[in-house]
């Protein structure tokens, strides 16, 4: 095989070229790589570009290495039911905080709330990552009423906490109902960085508001879905 971008990093080329394998699913989940040798020798490269290009692939979640056995494809998405209102642990459920900051958020999105113009919201931005992929799979962004939750930014928000876990232990909310909202969005500059996906692609946003047992709204969260990492599945019954 020849190289021609001779201007680009010749690790570099063979990376992207077997990420466009998994990505294209000539590679599917749990392929199972040729030997590092096997592969320099067809790609006319030396070994030490091909185990620098897979030790980026496995640093960024794409492939696996297991010890004793070889270097597989790892299951780059996500297949579920992201309607739902929480996802079930064994999906993933780190976090990483981003920002919490009050806002007063436009009049638009106060009305689920049903409070007054100008009251103060917390604004909590937080990317989230499923198992067994390293980079995130979701940009989430919820707000919540700080007169609902006071001092909520005392409150680790990060890892593996659940906003709904800390509303409910801490402040005693008993969620009853939600309603979710599907639409399809173009990234903002700063959303397409922090997913690592390119601006101009439209993406699935939901829009959920999470009710309490009083029928008051008290978190409402869009999330961003990383289309190759999330896979959204709808089953219902006739």
């Amino acid at each position: 095989m020849e190289w021609k971008n001779k201007g680009i990093s010749l690790y570099f080329q063979v990376k992207e070229y077997f990420k466009e394998k998994i990505l294209s699913g000539e590679w599917p989940a749990d392929y199972q790589l040729t030997a590092e040798p096997e592969l320099a020798e067809s790609l006319n490269v030396s070994r030490a570009t091909v185990r620098q290009a897979i030790n980026e692939l496995a640093n960024e979640g794409y492939i696996e290495r297991k010890r004793g056995i070889g270097t597989f494809v790892t299951n780059n998405y996500y297949e579920g039911n992201f309607i739902k209102m929480c996802f079930p642990s064994e999906v993933g459920k780190r976090h990483k905080m981003i920002s919490i900051t009050h806002e007063n958020i436009d009049d638009s999105m106060m009305r689920h709330f049903g409070l007054p113009e100008g009251t103060d919201m917390y604004t909590i931005l937080r990317l989230r990552y499923l198992q067994g992929i390293a980079k995130p799979a979701m940009l989430e962004k919820s707000y919540v009423p700080v007169e609902y939750f006071p001092e909520l930014e005392k409150y680790e928000l990060d890892g593996d906490t659940k906003l709904y876990d800390v509303l409910s232990a801490e402040y005693g909310v008993k969620f009853t109902n939600f309603t979710t909202e599907l639409q399809a969005k173009l990234l903002t500059e700063e959303e397409s960085k922090m997913l690592d996906y390119p601006t101009g692609l439209p993406i699935i946003m939901t829009t959920r508001i999470c009710y309490s047992s009083d029928g008051k709204a008290n978190v409402l969260t869009r999330s961003l879905f990383h289309p190759k990492r999330c896979k959204l599945v709808i089953k219902d019954s006739i």
